[in-house]
């Protein structure tokens, strides 16, 4: 196998971003707009004028994809040597999909050759067995770092879309100006609920929550835990389909805990990354004190 440069997760996603996601997502929305020209030059069906830059959008997006992450992937898992963590990171940031029912539909359909696939599930076996974690600096964190959980904030995003879209339809389709003013309300309502939600969240938010220190991490449906029975911690994922957890596996020398981390207000890797801080510090205060006695 050629000797190929190490790089960090950070730049890792840092190009899945750029050469992936990004421009998927920009033929995605470039694809729906394209409904307006569509009617107002060839005065086709309304219908068909919103079926074809819909199914062309998916498809072409799709596409993209397909190609894009197979070739972002045959590069950075021959670069990168935490995988675990690179694949967190990967799901975090929309370049892959969760490694569950509808991740593997989708992984089928990745323009890798069967070399090419091979050769990913060697390295990433390889990796995993005999993991290399990436130099955590203890980054300035606070004694305590606690993690509360939000309310899903993707509402926003649909109301503004809808209120874009009202604001489209009315510019190039006049005569529709009653679809404008249903997408505006559509729009203005989840907006609203969205509101509704951080306002509700606020009231209980430090019931739910989780504590990470030098000493213990404590989850508020258990008991604290020290870090040294703590033997490992790692993110997976429970459920099918629509209903896929992202979960946070904690190994203690008694058990395993199951932290469902969905809407939590840090993402998996940045959990993850509190972890490996508060743990160094948690062995840097262990060493420390068998050098003193």
């Amino acid at each position: 196998m050629e000797e190929v440069e190490t790089v960090s997760v950070d730049d890792a996603i840092d190009k899945g971003i750029k050469r992936v996601y990004l421009p998927g997502f920009a033929i995605f929305i470039l694809g729906l707009i394209s409904f307006f020209p569509i009617v107002a030059i060839f005065n086709v069906s309304i219908w068909l004028a919103m079926l074809i830059p819909l199914l062309g959008s998916i498809l072409l997006s799709w596409l993209w994809w397909s190609y894009s992450v197979a070739r972002w992937k045959v590069w950075a898992y021959k670069r990168v040597d935490d995988i675990e963590k690179l694949e967190q990171r990967a799901i975090d940031a929309q370049i892959i999909n969760k490694r569950n029912r509808y991740g593997r539909i989708s992984s089928k359909t990745e323009f890798l050759t069967k070399k090419e696939k091979l050769e990913i599930e060697l390295l990433r076996s390889k990796k995993l067995k005999s993991p290399v974690k990436e130099v955590i600096e203890d980054d300035g964190l606070k004694e305590e770092t606690v993690i509360f959980y939000e309310p899903n904030n993707n509402l926003h995003f649909y109301g503004y879309f809808q209120i874009f879209m009202g604001l489209l339809v009315l510019i190039f389709i006049p005569d529709l100006y009653i679809a404008s003013i249903i997408l505006f309300v559509f729009g203005i309502f989840f907006i609203y609920l969205q509101k509704s939600l951080e306002t509700k969240q606020k009231k209980n938010k430090h019931e739910r929550y989780l504590k990470v220190n030098a000493n213990e991490v404590e989850h508020y449906m258990y008991q604290p835990v020290s870090w040294e029975d703590i033997k490992n911690y790692r993110f997976g994922t429970k459920g099918y389909g629509s209903n896929t957890k992202s979960i946070l596996f904690i190994d203690t020398t008694d058990e395993t805990i199951e932290i469902n981390i969905e809407n939590a207000d840090k993402t998996a890797w940045e959990i993850l990354h509190v972890f490996d801080v508060y743990k160094g510090r948690f062995e840097k205060g262990k060493s420390l004190k068998h050098t003193q006695e």
